[in-house]
Formats: C-alpha cells, sequence, structure tokens
C-alpha cells in the first residue's frame, strides 16, 4: 500500500514539474504555443518573447489573421509587457498585475448587409465572462479599430479593472480626436443590466 501510495506521489510530482516547466519557461512557453498553433482557425506569429507566463512576459509584435481580404479578422500587438498573478486561478480569476502594450490595431470582418426582416438586436440573459478578469494597471499608447471609418484612441490608462458578475471600472482614461475623456463605470453583467457611470472630457 506505501508503495503504491509513493508510486502515485512520483507521477504527480512529475506532471507538476512538466506543468511548471512548460508554463514557467521560455522555452516551454514557445512550445506550448508550436503545438497550439496548428489547432488555431488562422496565422499566428510572435516575435521577440521573453520570459514566461508564470513570471511575466514581453515581446516585440504578436500578429495574428484569420480569413482572406475584406472578410479577415487582423489583430496586431505591439510591445507587449504582462505579468500575470497565477494562482487566483484556483479562485476563478484571471488576475493580471499589469498589462502594458505599445499598439493595438485591429481590423474586423466586413460585416452582412443589414437584414430588414431581422429581429431587433437584444443583448443576452449575462455578459459575465466564465472567468472572472482583473487588470491592477493597463496601458496603452494606442488603440486602432481599423476600417473605412478607423476609430483611434489614444493613450488608454486604467487601474483597479475587475469584471465577473459585476463590472467595475473606477477610473479610466483615454484621448479620442484631441479630447480627454475620463470615465467610471460600474453595474451587473446579468440581466436586468443596471449601469452607474460618469463621464468628464477636456479639449
Amino acid at each position: 500500500m506505501k508503495r503504491a501510495l509513493l508510486i502515485v506521489l512520483l507521477i504527480l510530482l512529475a506532471l507538476l514539474g512538466t506543468v511548471l516547466a512548460l508554463l514557467g519557461t521560455r522555452a516551454g512557453n514557445l512550445w506550448l504555443l508550436e503545438r497550439a498553433r496548428p489547432y488555431l482557425p488562422g496565422e499566428l506569429s510572435v516575435e521577440n518573447w521573453r520570459g514566461s507566463l508564470l513570471t511575466g512576459v514581453t515581446l516585440a509584435r504578436l500578429h495574428y489573421r484569420q480569413g482572406e481580404n475584406d472578410q479577415a479578422l487582423d489583430v496586431e500587438l505591439t510591445d507587449l509587457d504582462l505579468e500575470a498573478a497565477p494562482r487566483d486561478l484556483w479562485y476563478g480569476w484571471l488576475h493580471l498585475r499589469h498589462l502594458r502594450a505599445g499598439q493595438l490595431t485591429l481590423t474586423l470582418p466586413a460585416g452582412e448587409p443589414a437584414d430588414p426582416d431581422a429581429p431587433p438586436f437584444a443583448l443576452p440573459a449575462s455578459l459575465a465572462p466564465p472567468l472572472g478578469l482583473r487588470v491592477d494597471e493597463l496601458r496603452l499608447g494606442r488603440f486602432t479599430l481599423a476600417g473605412d471609418s478607423p476609430l483611434v484612441i489614444d493613450d488608454l490608462r486604467g487601474d483597479d479593472l475587475a469584471a465577473r458578475g459585476e463590472l467595475s471600472v473606477p477610473d479610466l482614461a483615454l484621448t479620442v480626436a484631441d479630447t480627454r475623456l475620463r470615465a467610471r463605470l460600474e453595474g451587473r453583467l446579468q440581466r436586468p443590466y443596471e449601469m452607474d457611470g460618469e463621464l468628464d472630457w477636456r479639449r
């Protein structure tokens, strides 16, 4: 009996060591990335990955593309610096101590023509994510939603952001078209949606 328990313990320790090696080292992270690449519906490229998912990651550029021509989803992220708190996954939270990036450019697929007979848009019963999300510090130099009429947001900053059953955005600041906006928003992410917030702006 003791021998069987010892064997089980050794197997569990070996599995734990393998998981830590994959998540806690740069080589392990890159190996996981290569294994996941064939299962992605699009093409993913990463440049200059440093660090690990357990200790913090920096990378020069991440690019993902799915689809062709005007039906393509295209995401490009530069100068990413991310530090997570992996222990909080045990409590159902994806916790990022900081998330910083130089630029994020998003191009969405062209939409289908509106159907006049389609039912009116309605929010689902819940917008709550399956895993709680918390970001202690968010910094983004520029966000661009590309398209015929692109939306550009400069210097996006937020602290102590959280979303689970409720949304908590105590302080979010950004610049749009030379106008500095500052917002606070709190409320439920489930029906009935109840939101409370403030918005200030200045040129």
